[in-house]
């Protein structure tokens, strides 16, 4: 009897269970700066599994049961965890820009906590903005051992063409 709608909002995942009979909100799921893949769910059962990723966590799956009021917090159902991979070392900003036009644009930073944030630290900036296609926030080892050992800061700007 519920909808689980799964969109992506300023480059975000976001989670909203609505009513299936009137499309009425009930609530939204918690997720942190992520990415949602590969959701799953059958109208005969009443919780729902998905994918999660971030910039720091390399993929979890989540499960959630729909049928209690108001839903609980999903729960871990399957972790990827790499060792020596902590995720509590590294801060995430979203920030947005204005482009040529006056258009918004945002853009990831991430680094490692504690860091001096004056400009003398490695930076490496991507973006990519053909085909309409943004730049959702999923994990990469590169990106973390260049925030580890380097004291780099990672920005990725989410151009759209």
């Amino acid at each position: 009897d519920k909808l689980v709608l799964a969109y992506v909002h300023d480059v975000k995942s976001v989670l909203q269970v609505h009513n299936l009979a009137d499309g009425s909100f009930i609530q939204e799921l918690p997720l942190p700066m992520g990415t949602v893949s590969g959701f799953s769910g059958k109208k005969k059962y009443p919780e729902i599994f998905y994918d999660f990723t971030s910039f720091f966590t390399p993929g979890t799956i989540y499960r959630c049961d729909l049928s209690q009021n108001p839903i609980p917090q999903p729960t871990v159902f399957r972790e990827t965890t790499i060792a020596g991979l902590d995720s509590e070392m590294y801060d995430l900003e979203q920030v947005f820009y204005p482009s040529k036009d006056g258009t918004k644009v945002p853009m990831f930073i991430m680094y490692k906590k504690g860091i001096v944030k004056d400009g003398s630290n490695p930076c490496l900036l991507y973006g990519y903005g053909g085909f309409n296609v943004n730049l959702q926030p999923v994990y990469s080892t590169f990106r973390i051992v260049f925030m580890k050992h380097l004291n780099g800061v990672v920005a990725v700007a989410n151009l759209r063409g």
